[in-house]
């Protein structure tokens, strides 16, 4: 959800629940957060969602965008669903 700075006017930015950890990215367009431990990127106007392909493979979360946004750094956990 969005809202003002003074909690007035809560929007839902998706009708589908993502994980706690969002970011905006720095031109405001775009909003990375996680679902099912995968990074997504949300486009609040359009409600599309993309996942974001990490090439590792593992369980990713608590992404950030860079300052200049050409980057996003996260937490990834590479063990095995069995292993924890």
């Amino acid at each position: 959800m969005t809202a003002n700075i003074d909690g007035t006017d809560p929007r839902t930015v998706i009708p589908e629940k993502v994980g706690l950890s969002c970011d905006w990215s720095p031109d405001g367009k775009t909003i990375l957060s996680e679902r099912e431990s995968s990074l997504i990127l949300i486009h609040p106007p359009s409600e599309k969602i993309m996942q974001v392909p990490i090439a590792t493979g593992g369980r990713a979360g608590r992404g950030a965008f860079s300052p200049d946004g050409s980057h996003i750094i996260f937490s990834l956990n590479l063990a095995k669903q069995e292993d924890i």
